[in-house]
Order: C-alpha cells, then structure tokens, then sequence
C-alpha cells in the first residue's frame, strides 16, 4: 500500500510557536501547513522563517484558499516557498485554470479545497473529475467541527470523489481518535492534523502516534 503523508497544520498558534513545533514536525512529518489563519496574521514572509527551523526540509503548503487572482497568488506563495498551494473548489474555473498554471510554470502543486464545494454544484464537480488536481482537499470546515459534527457524517455527498481515481487529502478536526475509521472509509493519500498536535501538552508524543497509526494502516 502507498505510504500516506501526514500533514500538519499550523492555524491558531503564535509565531513562537510555531518555530517550536517545527522540530518535531520536521521529524515526523512530511509535509508542514502554513494555515489561512497564520498566514493573515504573519503574511507569506513567514514560511522562510518556519523552514529554517526545519532541522529535516519537508514541503510547504500555503494554506491561501485562494478565490481570484489565481496565478498572481499562487505564484507569490511558490516564490516564498510553498510546494503546495491551495485554491478553493468554489472558485470562479478561470481562477483554478490560473492557478494550475502558475503551479505548473512555477513547479508547485495545486490543492483544491472542498470547504466551499455544494453537492449540488454538478458543473464543478465534473471539473474536478475531469480536471484533477495534484490533491483534492476533503475538507471540513473549522466552524462545523466546533459544533461538534462526525467528520465522515459531513462529507456524505461529497464521498463520489472516492470512486474515482483522484489523490484524496483529508482535513477538519482530525484526531487519532478517528483517524483509523477515516483512512478505511476515504483511502487518502494525505492526512491533515492541526489542533490534534498544536494544542497537544505532548506535540511529539501525538505525531509518533499519528505516525504509527499511518504505519499500521498502510500494512494491512
């Protein structure tokens, strides 16, 4: 089975620690989130920062959710050094076409968030199928998860993306909790942990459990 990346997000946390969390991150991830929230708070200029404290490079992603300026803003992220750069599946097809094509002239990869996708958005839908991102974001959105909604219960309508050959990437209130049940109901290929390590007392002791999780799932 293909390994399954394990991404972590860093939303709501202060410059500080963020650099603190980058070690254990850099160790036992593979790929480190820079979130929308952090990104308003500390700009683009940032994830230079956040990578020198990378004792091990991993990828950056640039959480933007981009609406419009498709190609100006994904290409001001890649020159800031994101790897992956994320657009919102709601977004104008003008705007992910600008989008793909900054990440492809600029060698990044191109995340589509679902947190704005309508079930009933059938034209956008077959975009997607028929124009796959390098990831498709099933995404829960934070405000849904603090009401206490099941991650899988939310992503019903959207779960026909599992029925075709698309790489998944996963996000919303993720724990070890129900991480298992996730990875057999979705197959992903990335996994995205935040608040799960982030407000952890023990942030390493979560990612080794994260980690052996993942390890478990992809020997069976």
């Amino acid at each position: 089975m293909k390994k399954v990346l394990l991404q972590v997000a860093l939303d709501f946390v202060s410059f500080e620690e963020a650099q603190e969390l980058c070690t254990p991150i850099g160790e036992l991830a593979d790929i480190l989130e820079v979130g929308t929230p952090f990104i308003l708070k500390y700009g683009l200029s940032s994830l230079p920062s956040l990578q020198a404290c990378l004792k091990k490079p991993i990828p950056i992603f640039a959480d933007l959710k981009i609406a419009d300026g498709g190609f100006l803003e994904a290409e001001m992220a890649v020159e800031y050094g994101a790897s992956l750069v994320s657009v919102l599946a709601g977004a104008r097809t003008e705007t992910l076409e600008e989008v793909y094509r900054a990440c492809q002239e600029k060698g990044a990869k191109v995340v589509v968030d679902t947190v704005d996708l309508l079930p009933s958005d059938q034209e956008k839908i077959q975009y997607l199928l028929t124009h796959p991102p390098h990831y498709l974001c099933l995404h829960v959105p934070h405000d849904v998860v603090e009401k206490g909604v099941a991650f899988l219960d939310e992503l019903q309508e959207l779960l026909i993306f599992k029925e075709y050959n698309l790489s998944l990437m996963v996000a919303g209130g993720l724990s070890p909790r129900i991480l298992p049940r996730v990875l057999e109901a979705l197959s992903p290929e990335v996994v995205v942990v935040g608040s799960a390590v982030t407000r952890s007392s023990a942030p390493e002791e979560t990612l080794k459990l994260l980690r052996r999780l993942l390890d478990e799932y992809e020997s069976t």
